[in-house]
C-alpha cells in the first residue's frame, strides 16, 4: 500500500474522539506445532475486552502488533516475545505527545530489531533469531501500520476487505521482478526481509487513512492463510471482536494450517 500524504485532511477532533476502539486476541500453537512461536502486544490493555464496544471506551492512542517467530532460525518464541515487548515499550508515557506518528512508528520497529538482534548476539554463542511484525496504531482517529515480513493488516469496511500490508516474501518479490520467477517457484514464502536477521531492518511505515465507524481490522500471522477473505468479512461482522479472534484462529486449524495461529480483531464503534 503507498504511503497517503501527510498533508491528508484528518477527522475533526469531535469525531475521533467518539471513536469507541474494542479488541480481541488469540494465538494458539495449533495442530501441528510443538511450541508456539507467534506473539501479540495491545496497549493499553483495556483494549482487550468482552467484547461490549458500546459500554467500554478504549482510549486513543491504542496500539496492537503481531509479531511470527522463523521457524527456520533458533529461538523463534523468544524472538517474537522480544520483538512485541521492545515494540509496546517504545509506546512509553511521552509518545502520545509526538506528533509524527509515522516516525514514532519507525522507532518502535527499528527498536524491536535492535532487541532481537543484541538478544541474537549477547554472549559467546551467536544465535539465529528472527521474526515478523505487523504493528497498528490508532491516535485521533487515524490509523497508522508498520510492517516487516509476512505478518498482515486487513481493514474490513463494509463488505470490503482490503490487504494493507505487503509480504516481504520471494513470491511476492517475484511479482514485480521476473528474474526471481524461477526461485521463487520453490521459495516462495520464504522472507526477503525480518526482524533481528541483519543489524539494520527496513521499514514498511504508512498512515492508512482515518478511521470510519464500523471498521475492522485484523492483524494476524501467516498460520491463518487457510481462512478465506470472505470467513473474514463474515466473522468480524457476525462476532464480538474477542469471538472473532477465538474463531478465526480455531477454524485455521480446522482447515489444516501447520503453522502457529495469531489474530488481533479491532474494531471502531461510534
Amino acid at each position: 500500500m503507498d504511503p497517503l500524504p501527510r498533508s491528508a485532511p484528518a477527522p475533526s477532533p469531535a469525531v475521533a474522539q467518539t471513536l469507541r476502539i474494542a479488541a480481541g486476541a488469540r494465538t494458539d500453537v495449533g495442530a501441528v506445532r510443538s511450541e508456539n512461536q507467534d506473539a501479540f502486544g495491545v496497549l493499553p490493555a483495556i483494549a482487550i475486552a468482552s467484547g461490549d464496544v458500546v459500554g467500554r471506551v478504549v482510549p486513543q492512542p491504542a496500539v496492537f502488533a503481531v509479531a511470527d517467530g522463523m521457524g527456520g532460525h533458533e529461538a523463534g518464541a523468544e524472538a517474537s516475545n522480544v520483538a512485541v515487548d521492545a515494540m509496546m515499550g517504545a509506546f512509553g508515557p511521552g509518545f502520545r505527545s509526538q506528533p509524527d506518528r509515522l516516525a514514532l512508528m519507525q522507532a518502535a520497529i527499528t527498536a524491536a530489531n535492535d532487541a532481537v538482534w543484541a538478544r541474537a548476539n549477547a554472549g559467546s554463542y551467536v544465535r539465529q533469531m528472527g521474526t515478523t511484525c505487523t504493528l497498528l496504531l490508532v491516535a485521533d482517529g487515524q490509523a497508522y501500520l508498520g510492517h516487516v515480513g509476512d505478518s498482515r493488516a486487513y481493514r474490513v469496511r463494509g463488505e470490503e476487505i482490503v490487504q494493507m500490508t505487503t509480504d516481504h516474501t520471494l513470491g511476492e518479490a517475484a511479482r514485480h521482478d521476473p528474474s526471481l520467477a524461477e526461485i521463487a517457484r520453490t521459495r516462495a514464502h520464504h522472507l526477503t526481509r525480518a526482524i533481528g536477521i541483519r543489524e539494520h531492518v527496513e521499514v514498511d511505515v504508512v498512515r492508512a487513512g482515518a478511521l470510519r465507524a464500523g471498521d475492522r481490522f485484523v492483524l494476524c500471522s501467516d498460520g491463518l492463510a487457510p481462512v478465506s477473505a470472505d470467513e473474514i468479512v463474515r466473522s468480524v461482522h457476525r462476532y464480538s471482536p474477542q469471538e472473532a479472534a477465538d474463531w478465526l484462529v480455531t477454524l485455521a486449524s480446522t482447515l489444516g494450517s501447520r503453522d502457529n495461529a495469531t489474530a488481533v480483531v479491532v474494531q471502531v464503534a461510534p
